[in-house]
């Protein structure tokens, strides 16, 4: 009874964790689309 859908609403909510994280870490491994601006050396003087 109670114990089979308590296993059945873990699993469901494993499942759901486990689907966020594989989406979150596509994000992270996508290359960003921003150009790195740590070389860069500001033009003329800087006040």
């Amino acid at each position: 009874g109670s114990s089979i859908s308590g296993l059945s609403g873990l699993y469901t909510t494993v499942m759901k964790a486990a689907g966020a994280s594989r989406r979150v870490f596509q994000l992270l491994d996508r290359a960003s689309s921003m150009p790195k601006a740590g070389d860069k050396c500001p033009l003329g003087s800087v006040t």
